[in-house]
């Protein structure tokens, strides 16, 4: 799945200090979504103890847990549909 983030954030935690304050999302661009969370699960975690209701998606292009409130995602078009197809044919 494809997102498009609809506002820009900062990094509230990280394991790396130095990122906390920086942009860890930009309004506008496009990621790939590899896995996601709901926030019951990601609560289990004590960093993340306060994360907000929703879905978490963890994004190819970053690193970190990000809030799907901040994208929409973009629908599968049919030539995508068509390429994963053949290469799952070829890896057959």
């Amino acid at each position: 799945m494809r997102v498009i983030c609809i506002e820009s954030s900062t990094w509230a935690y990280s394991k790396r200090p130095e990122e906390i304050g920086t942009l860890s999302v930009q309004k506008g661009s496009i990621y790939h979504v590899t896995s996601s969370v709901d926030a019951e699960e990601i609560r289990k975690d004590e960093r993340f103890r306060n994360a907000g209701d929703g879905t978490w998606y963890e994004l190819l292009e970053l690193t970190g847990w990000h809030h799907s409130m901040r994208f929409l995602e973009i629908p599968d078009d049919k030539v995508e549909e068509a390429v994963d197809e053949l290469e799952l044919v070829k890896n057959n």
